[in-house]
């Protein structure tokens, strides 16, 4: 399972940091008004994957046993569905560019939505590559597809294409995905579309469907509201903030969930050996949750005037907020990630219908009170989730809610101690100048953090240090 996690981890993280490069030369380029309008068309584009996927990927995933047939007849149901999508949002372009008032958002979408044909066709492939385990090959789609498409989209926006340089960086790097999975996967589709042979799998991935489409509407309502509410200056500032902070939550845990959940498949009907694992995860989960969070927090106004200019300043007030609320954010999905692998279907819908309960007053309220009110609201709103969801692992593992409070606790207290500890050091040395402050507060953080955990000897760090042989020992076998 090493092996696997850092072919995931290395992928993800190559990934992301291309796409951080590349996001900060364009943000450079291009202004706050130009992200705001693509914002608003992507979030259309983001919405619908959840119809396009309809749980499927994970059912593939999932399920002990897949027939050639079922992975040929999910494949041309979502080439059906992504071409339906693609057809009603290249009809709908006209009236959603009406409703928020911007003329140039007809052709984006109408543009933009050959991704969902794309993006339907990528799937099934993915869904192959990560129930052999194979995330070498999915890092290396996901890293030369981002590497691509980006330098594309930094030389147009450098020869003032503006925000297509945007359209076209998405666009081509769902082509070069869709390709990439293809020839690493080495699978073909059959001409079968036998909707009896996809039943089982739809009976587990229906609920899972019906609760990312909720999860897809939700979180995206922010970016539906304020594009109406606010300027698209105030939106793109509140995108790029988003942006940034789902880089760092994409950083911290997608590989550890990716690796997770076949894991857990296998062991579904071995409960006993899950909880020890699940452990050493939110061990590990919460330990580098906290200290992004706090890290984050206390670098976060100078950081963005160094990378994005001062331009950006607002961007930066909105993403402490997020980074703040975002600390719960991977700890739950690990938890949901376990409900799922699990094959509780059930569960894991309902605590998307409470969590969509919760949510969308909080957001309708909040961001008509003030987009800094709605992001401090959301403060609460995470670690609440956060504890209902220790709630429900409780009850599948049989594991008491106070141990698993009393770990993610444990981490949680090192990085407010860190931080405070920070901050007394920023008000006595008083650093001249955005980078000094960056590089005194990132590395006092950090010492004070780190030295926390060594004189409580916890277990995420004990996983660190094993973790060093194993992956000297994997790089030794690669040369030989």
């Amino acid at each position: 399972m090493v092996k696997n996690l850092l072919w995931d981890l290395s992928g993800k993280l190559g990934a992301q940091v291309v796409s951080l490069v590349i996001s900060l030369v364009l943000t450079r380029l291009l202004s706050p008004e130009e992200f705001g309008v693509m914002g608003i068309a992507m979030v259309f584009i983001f919405v619908s994957w959840a119809f396009m996927d309809m749980g499927f990927s994970r059912a593939l995933v999932q399920k002990l046993e897949i027939t050639s047939q079922q992975y040929s007849s999910v494949f041309f149901l979502n080439l059906l569905i992504g071409i339906v999508l693609c057809t009603l949002f290249f009809l709908l372009a006209g009236p959603i560019s009406v409703f928020y008032k911007h003329a140039g958002l007809e052709s984006l979408l109408r543009v933009l939505s050959i991704v969902f044909v794309l993006n339907a066709m990528a799937i099934v492939p993915g869904a192959v590559l990560s129930r052999g385990m194979k995330f070498k090959f999915i890092s290396v789609a996901s890293l030369l597809s981002a590497l691509i498409s980006g330098m594309v989209s930094v030389v147009m926006a450098y020869q003032g294409f503006g925000i297509w340089s945007l359209v076209v960086q998405q666009l081509l790097s769902s082509t070069l995905t869709l390709i990439f999975l293809f020839y690493f996967s080495r699978w073909k589709p059959v001409l079968s579309l036998d909707l009896q042979a996809i039943r089982p799998l739809w009976n587990y991935g229906g609920r899972l469907f019906m609760a990312s489409m909720l999860g897809s509407l939700v979180s995206r309502l922010d970016i539906f509201m304020i594009g109406k509410l606010y300027s698209t200056a105030t939106l793109g500032y509140y995108s790029r903030a988003q942006s940034f902070e789902n880089f760092f939550r994409n950083m911290s845990t997608n590989s550890l969930t990716a690796v997770f959940f076949p894991v857990v498949s296998r062991l579904q009907e071995k409960r006993a050996e899950l909880t020890p694992m699940y452990i050493r995860y939110l061990h590990i989960t919460a330990f580098v949750s906290a200290g992004l969070v706090g890290i984050l927090f206390l670098v976060t106004s100078d950081l963005f005037v160094v990378l994005f200019t001062a331009k950006w300043s607002q961007a930066a007030e909105y993403f402490q907020l997020m980074i703040m609320a975002g600390f719960g954010w991977p700890l739950s999905a690990l938890i949901l990630t376990l409900i799922a692998a699990l094959g509780n279907a059930r569960t894991y819908l309902n605590l998307e219908i409470f969590r969509t309960v919760v949510l969308v007053p909080v957001m309708v309220f909040g961001i008509y009170a003030g987009i800094y009110a709605f992001l401090a609201a959301m403060v609460v709103v995470r670690f609440a989730f956060l504890a209902v969801n220790l709630y429900f692992v409780s009850k599948e593992l049989k594991l008491p809610v106070l141990r698993q409070l009393r770990i993610v606790g444990t981490y949680l207290g090192g990085a407010v101690m860190a931080v405070s500890v920070s901050m007394v050091m920023d008000y006595v040395l008083k650093p001249g100048g955005h980078l000094a402050r960056v590089i005194l507060l990132g590395t006092s953080f950090s010492l004070v953090y780190l030295l926390f955990q060594y004189m409580l000897k916890t277990e995420a760090l004990r996983e660190m240090q094993s973790v060093i042989p194993k992956i000297r020992e994997y790089q030794r076998g690669k040369r030989t």
